[in-house]
């Protein structure tokens, strides 16, 4: 394969992942646009993700945070 033949291939999969990336993958695969659905309604947008930690409370919660008095001080 040619070095002309690989920039060309390069270019057309980088284009092809941007409109992926954009939500326009019926560009590349050449078809009509989905309908659009509306995020409120949509049930997995509505749930969020529930941490499995055996103490039932989240496992990050306290890290790295400072209270605002922390601040006042400096």
């Amino acid at each position: 394969m040619g070095v002309q033949q690989r920039e060309d291939i390069t270019s057309s999969a980088q284009f092809a992942l941007r409109l992926l990336a954009f939500r326009q993958i019926y560009k590349v695969l050449g078809m009509d646009p989905l309908p659009q659905i509306n995020p409120r309604f949509n049930v997995r947008n509505s749930r969020k993700r529930r941490h499995d930690n055996s103490e039932g409370t989240d496992s990050f919660e306290g890290e790295g945070k400072k209270d605002k008095k922390d601040y006042e001080s400096f």
